[in-house]
């Protein structure tokens, strides 16, 4: 074949110029052996040889590879070329992207709307419709599932990014190696990934979980048991394996800053809120005076507005008399993408009964009070409140139905609001569902569901409805309790919990916590599946 006679080319040359002795010039029209040039011509631009020997170029005539001498591989040119891997090359043409032998052939038929470089036989590529996946040395899918996005392997691992869950990582067959999902997440060095979740950036083993407590800023992966990092105070440490400081680099953070900024945070909810409330994101893009009468705001108070809300993120001058909405912005216009725009509005009222919590702390008892959205009578604001709960549980109830014990169950009772995002998602998964009305007293359900419902009341009512619904389920019957779970040795949920205290008289709870009230209500806690670290999900059975 024709590849193999460049690779005997190549052999001839390397024998008097090695790889390593070549350099890319600083203008990157040619290549330098040592400070010399290595041969005497000059191209547009030049990329670095790589094995067997080849370097990408591009000519006036298109891109293509040369060898040692300069002299082109092949006689076909392309619109980009890039390095030899594996002894493939990605290259773009007209028709899209590829991969091709030493000898300019195409190493399969297919294109794509871009392809990276082989590594350890394998490739990711990019299809037409924008989902990624990995291809073989002959140009075969590894896999039959699609994402979002897709790395390269390292040492048979790979990371793949799902649209709705999230970054976890895959095997050469395209299984997953655990169940876990983050934020972001890197591939596997000595054993170990950087991955960021809801509290920050750590460090995970091969099962998915997080080797120590704390979470960073930023980490970089560990170098002979050491990790460089950056804290949530700005300090930059130096950590080992366990998570502990081996050294601080830098301790210069102003802590009298940050207890400043916690104190005016308040300004921040009501800003957004003002802004909701006049209608402003709907209001732009437009110039001052046209954003004025659409708002009935004068417009010396609302350039201040804009100007605060320029500080959020939220907004930006095109020329400081007329202004427009950020991406993030975007976001706050009441449509039936985003729920933030009800969000913004209700947490507003919520900020008002956190007015009570000194004299609610002072209480030694524990009382249930209603919410003020239980309260309300108004339609409007009944609304906005059910839009913002539902628009939370939509995001974070995404996964509920991929968990497989759902077809364990026939009959199911859900208790809470959050209940009527959860139910229709499993019963759109598992046709053989049917959902029980409280009402039905004469049938029983085999799982009975509690999502972030239980967290609205203190000890003594959460035991008492537990007992009741035992009543309701059958004798194999399973509870399903979704909640955020309280850790040792971190601080999350702690805002949560007092937020919980000030609004209802709840609280938030550890999972001994859950396991003693269980117990107390005649229950067995018997898994605990972790979906965020916001929420989880806690199965029970009677005793």
């Amino acid at each position: 074949m024709q590849h193999e006679k460049a690779n005997d080319r190549r052999s001839d040359n390397i024998m008097t110029v090695s790889l390593s002795a070549t350099s890319v010039s600083h203008c990157e029209t040619y290549h330098l052996k040592g400070e010399s040039p290595l041969y005497g011509r000059t191209f547009l631009k030049v990329l670095k040889y790589h094995e067997p020997g080849f370097a990408p170029v591009l000519g006036d005539d298109g891109a293509y590879h040369i060898d040692l001498d300069g002299t082109p591989a092949y006689e076909f040119r392309f619109k980009r070329t890039f390095g030899f891997y594996n002894n493939k090359a990605a290259v773009e043409s007209s028709e899209g992207w590829f991969h091709i032998h030493t000898d300019g052939t195409a190493v399969y038929p297919e294109k794509y709307a871009w392809v990276g470089n082989f590594q350890e036989e394998i490739c990711v590529v990019r299809d037409f419709q924008g989902f990624y996946f990995h291809i073989d040395k002959k140009g075969t899918p590894l896999y039959p599932n699609r994402y979002a996005y897709a790395g390269d392997f390292k040492d048979g691992i790979a990371v793949i990014c799902d649209e709705l869950k999230g970054h976890t990582q895959i095997n050469r067959e395209g299984r997953f190696i655990h169940s876990k999902y983050f934020h972001q997440l890197d591939v596997f060095h000595k054993g170990f990934a950087r991955a960021k979740d809801d509290r920050g950036w750590g460090h995970i083993n091969k099962t998915g979980d997080f080797i120590y407590k704390d979470r960073y800023l930023s980490i970089e992966p560990f170098y002979n048991g050491l990790a460089y990092a950056e804290d949530n105070n700005e300090r930059l440490l130096l950590i080992n394996e366990v998570g502990e400081i081996v050294k601080i680099i830098r301790d210069v953070h102003n802590h009298s800053n940050d207890l400043s900024a916690d104190m005016v945070s308040f300004w921040k909810t009501w800003t957004l809120y003002t802004s909701i409330s006049l209608k402003i994101p709907d209001a732009l893009p437009g110039g001052l005076k046209q954003i004025s009468e659409r708002t009935n705001v004068p417009s010396s108070k609302l350039k201040r507005l804009l100007r605060a809300l320029w500080e959020l993120g939220v907004v930006m001058p095109v020329d400081f008399e007329t202004w427009e909405l950020t991406e993030k912005g975007n976001l706050l216009k009441p449509t039936e993408a985003s729920f933030l725009s009800a969000a913004g509005l209700m947490w507003g009222k919520v900020n008002k009964v956190w007015e009570n919590l000194p004299a609610l702390l002072g209480k030694a008892d524990e009382t249930h009070r209603p919410s003020f959205k239980e309260e309300e009578t108004d339609d409007h604001w009944i609304k906005i409140y059910n839009r913002a709960l539902e628009g939370y549980a939509e995001k974070d109830f995404n996964s509920i139905a991929d968990f497989p014990f759902w077809e364990d169950h026939t009959f199911l009772l859900g208790f809470g609001r959050c209940s009527l995002t959860i139910l229709p998602l499993l019963l759109e998964r598992y046709k053989h569902l049917k959902v029980l009305e409280n009402t039905e007293s004469l049938k029983k359900a085999d799982a009975i569901l509690f999502p972030r419902f239980l967290h609205y009341f203190p000890d003594e009512e959460v035991i008492f409805r537990l007992k009741t619904c035992k009543e309701q389920l059958t004798q194999k019957g399973s509870i399903y309790i979704f909640e955020m779970v309280l850790e040792k040795g971190t601080p999350m949920g702690g805002l949560f919990d007092l937020n919980m205290l000030a609004e209802t008289g709840g609280k938030v709870r550890s999972l001994a916590e859950w396991q003693d009230l269980l117990f107390s209500s005649g229950f067995k806690l018997t898994d605990v599946h972790k979906i965020s670290p916001v929420l989880s999900i806690l199965k029970g059975i009677a005793l």
